[in-house]
């Protein structure tokens, strides 16, 4: 997108799911992309921003190579949209809906009984075929797990 603006952007996850062995688990993943790609001033001293965001669910599995090194893949489902915000309230347009594909390496930084803490950078490339665009996110963050 041609962007106007230094983006401010933000990126989430959430996932549910279970170990099958001491190294392999299966999980369903939510996860988010936003990214600012326009600021603007509105009539009456308003202002706002229009953002595009990436949405998507996947079916996981993840593989611990060592007892703190893991590697993540998903396929899945996306949607493309652009979310626009002012002094008048929110909206959303939406673009397009795609297939959507999701890697992954994290290693965990502390590991306790029931949580840890993790650091994992992640790469997802949506694919939207009606109107010819693939869109990637990647991200390196911090995870907290509850298990």
């Amino acid at each position: 997108a041609d962007c106007d603006t230094n983006p401010v952007s933000f990126a989430g996850d959430v996932r549910l799911g279970g170990m099958l062995s001491d190294r392999l688990g299966l999980m369903v993943e939510g996860q988010i992309d936003s990214s600012v790609v326009q600021s603007f001033g509105g009539p009456y001293g308003t202002e706002g921003t229009k953002s595009i965001s990436q949405t998507a669910v996947f079916v996981a599995a993840q593989y611990h190579v060592s007892p703190r090194l893991y590697v993540r893949g998903g396929l899945g489902l996306a949607n493309l949209a652009f979310d626009y915000s002012d002094s008048y309230g929110t909206a959303s347009e939406s673009i397009s809906a795609g297939s959507a594909v999701m890697g992954a390496v994290g290693y965990e930084l502390i590991s306790t009984r029931g949580l840890s803490l993790d650091v994992v950078g992640r790469l997802t490339v949506g694919t939207y075929t009606d109107i010819g665009e693939t869109v990637s996110a990647g991200s390196v963050g911090l995870a907290f797990n509850y298990f």
